[in-house]
């Protein structure tokens, strides 16, 4: 093993035999003396890096650390995922999934009251919901039918609204047909 320098072995590589060619790949093992972590990490060439060392630090996109942690776009994840992208033109993270009535993502911590937040588009309508010990609180999101941003106090949408802005800047509390800018 090489110390703090992402020569280490080199677990598995491909690399085209030409100088002028720098598509390459790897999978190599190193030590972090900083972070005190084992890391394998995963390379692809292209962004500097040459047919001849495909395991060079500017190839790597991902790593695994030995303390569990995955960092994608980045070397030093500050999180068990951390996903860095350093440009403002390209989207960090993009999730797709379920059908009508099931989550999108979920988000969840399952210590004390045990809270979560679901990412959904039940009915059609995008949403988020938060739950509390179990329960779906709260839903807030937009109602696809009529365009307008709603705050309905159970799991679902155009069920117990409390509040709606519409598409045309009107502020209903307690109704869901406001007749004023604030009703």
């Amino acid at each position: 093993n090489v110390v703090d320098t992402p020569k280490g072995d080199i677990v598995m590589a491909r690399y085209w035999a030409s100088t002028s060619d720098t598509r390459a790949s790897s999978i190599f093992h190193y030590y972090n003396s900083t972070t005190a972590n084992d890391t394998l990490a995963f390379g692809v060439a292209g962004d500097g890096g040459t047919n001849g060392q495909p395991n060079q630090s500017s190839q790597i996109k991902m790593v695994i650390q030995g303390s569990g942690k995955v960092g994608i776009g980045t070397t030093s994840p500050s999180a068990l995922l951390d996903i860095y992208n350093g440009s403002n033109t390209n989207l960090g993270l993009y999730v797709e999934g379920g059908s009508s009535g099931v989550h999108i993502a979920q988000f969840a911590r399952r210590s004390g009251a045990n809270t979560d937040v679901k990412i959904n588009g039940a009915g059609g309508d995008s949403q988020m919901v938060f739950g509390v010990g179990g329960t779906d609180r709260y839903t807030i999101g937009v109602d696809a039918a009529d365009n307008s941003f709603r705050f309905a106090a159970s799991s679902n949408l155009n069920t117990t609204d409390r509040m709606v802005l519409t598409s045309g800047g009107s502020l209903g509390i307690g109704t869901t047909t406001p007749s004023a800018k604030l009703s």
